[in-house]
């Protein structure tokens, strides 16, 4: 519930910013700062696969969907920065592109399939709306550099580290040829999410119980052989968790937004926001961004930025206060959950790595209380291979 208050007041505090500066200055701004995050990631991830020859952090990431998801949002800003410069051959419009073809290369060593539904988004988008031309252009250059990248790390025509050339590197077209016939995962999740709601449709098997109900449904998959905790689908994990409810309010409630927002004619700034919320759902459709506070601060921006009509609450001096209150209640429930989580992280840590002086009752014990301080955290305590 804090992290959906949060958000609230993100959506709520840049609707209210666009009342101060244009729509335009607004997502310049983001669509900056969201470009300078995914170029770090990426360089942070050539230099660790690339000069330390670790593959697998993803740009400290540590997940190749979550990082496929940051690099896309990254990429979308740098092709929106490029087309709104007027002159093509400028220093900027050269940076531009030279950041975007770094994102291009980063995405490309990605494992996830998932990348390949982003960039199909946004050259459908690219079409839409006005300047449709030079967006259409930058994303099939993007996406011709993306291919052609594919097939590089395909045929091993790079070396892939600074001390051997012959580790190859696996890439996510070569990911949708190998599990063809495979079982489908997700697939098989998914069937299991859909009968755990006609068990109960109405109220669904409660918040946060997806991993014991799918344990109790005795399906299990040895391809999984850990805990399956997600639904790895909002709509499906609101459904098995919550019911049916839920789902048509979060249903409406889009809805009345897209009204709003599709009357609007698509700018290279609508086109921005359709991008980078179009990357966002489908990723939502697959996993769960969204449970993670910078994927749900990034959705909460834009959905802000993109309402088109408000709503005035009237609030007295008793409200006020509050509303004053709950701030002060969260934010000290976010200064003890921020010590639980490290405490917790550190534990795990000196356990990996042997460091861990105190006897194993301790570490036990330390934990439950972990759990106990913190109940948002105690699904990963019951989570930890050492607990």
């Amino acid at each position: 519930m804090a992290y959906l208050f949060w958000a609230a007041l993100v959506m709520t505090l840049t609707y209210n910013l666009r009342r101060t500066l244009s729509l335009t200055t607004i997502i310049q701004a983001l669509a900056s700062a969201l470009l300078l995050g995914a170029l770090v990631v990426s360089c942070l991830e050539f230099w660790l696969r690339f000069r330390l020859g670790h593959a697998g952090s993803w740009g400290g990431m540590n997940q190749a969907n979550s990082y496929s998801d940051y690099l896309t949002l990254g990429l979308a800003s740098a092709l929106y920065l490029a087309a709104k410069q007027s002159k093509a051959r400028s220093w900027l419009t050269i940076g531009l592109a030279v950041c975007a073809a770094v994102l291009v290369v980063g995405l490309s060593l990605s494992t996830s399939r998932s990348i390949w539904f982003y960039l199909l988004a946004l050259a459908v988008l690219a079409g839409l709306g006005r300047c449709q031309q030079k967006r259409g252009l930058l994303t099939g250059v993007a996406m011709a550099m993306f291919i052609l990248m594919q097939l590089i790390w395909s045929m091993d025509w790079m070396p892939t580290t600074t001390t051997t050339s012959a580790a190859h590197i696996e890439t996510s077209g070569e990911r949708f040829v190998e599990h063809v016939g495979d079982t489908p995962i997700r697939l098989h999740i998914w069937q299991v999410a859909w009968q755990l709601f006609k068990e109960s449709p109405w109220l669904g098997q409660g918040f946060g119980q997806f991993d014991w109900a799918y344990f109790a449904a005795g399906d299990p998959l040895p391809e999984v052989p850990g805990r399956i905790d997600n639904a790895h689908n909002l709509i499906m994990q609101l459904l098995a968790e919550l019911g049916l409810l839920p789902v048509v309010i979060l249903l409406a409630a889009l809805g009345l937004w897209l009204c709003g927002f599709v009357k609007v004619q698509l700018s290279l700034e609508g086109w921005w926001l359709s991008a980078l919320l179009a990357v966002l759902g489908l990723h939502s459709l697959l996993e769960y961004p969204l449970w993670y506070s910078y994927f749900l601060g990034i959705a909460a921006l834009l959905l802000g930025l993109g309402e088109q009509k408000a709503y005035r609450l009237q609030v007295n001096r008793v409200g006020r206060w509050a509303l004053g209150l709950a701030l002060v209640v969260l934010i000290g429930f976010c200064i003890n959950h921020t010590i639980s989580y490290t405490r917790m992280e550190n534990m795990i840590y000196a356990v990996e790595h042997d460091r861990y002086k105190s006897s194993k009752s301790a570490f036990v014990a330390a934990m439950k209380q972990v759990s106990e301080n913190t109940p948002t955290l105690a699904p990963y305590v019951a989570g930890s291979r050492y607990f």
